[in-house]
């Protein structure tokens, strides 16, 4: 793993919002060719891939060059990113996606408003 992002923990409510810590997010109920459209909290690599392709986003908007190897050398240099679990990139990655940290690496300075 390279980046670890907010993934959500369905298991906990650590905000103490009432809600558990997922994502929330478009969802569809139903089976076969009945779907209902709605929303709900969910949690996995799915939600947390969204994040991180949103950042990049933000990252490409301030500097369209942006390389694939200009994005690695910033994660390995660990610029866009937050240190979670041990020091240094561990079994999390190089740490949480920082989107702030992030557009700042990616030569903005602020981000815009």
């Amino acid at each position: 793993m390279d980046v670890a992002a907010p993934g959500g923990d369905l298991r906990a409510d650590l905000d103490g919002d009432g809600h558990a810590d997922g994502i929330y997010s478009t969802y569809a109920s139903g089976s076969g060719g009945t779907r209902t459209p709605g929303h709900a909290f969910l949690e996995g690599s799915s939600m947390a891939a969204a994040h991180v392709s949103g950042v990049v986003a933000l990252m490409k908007s301030v500097e369209p060059g942006l390389t694939p190897e200009a994005f690695d050398t910033l994660l390995a240099q660990q610029r866009l990113t937050s240190d979670i679990g041990a020091p240094g990139p561990d079994e999390l990655g190089a740490g949480l996606i920082d989107a702030f940290a992030a557009v700042t690496a990616a030569g903005s300075g602020t981000p815009p408003a």
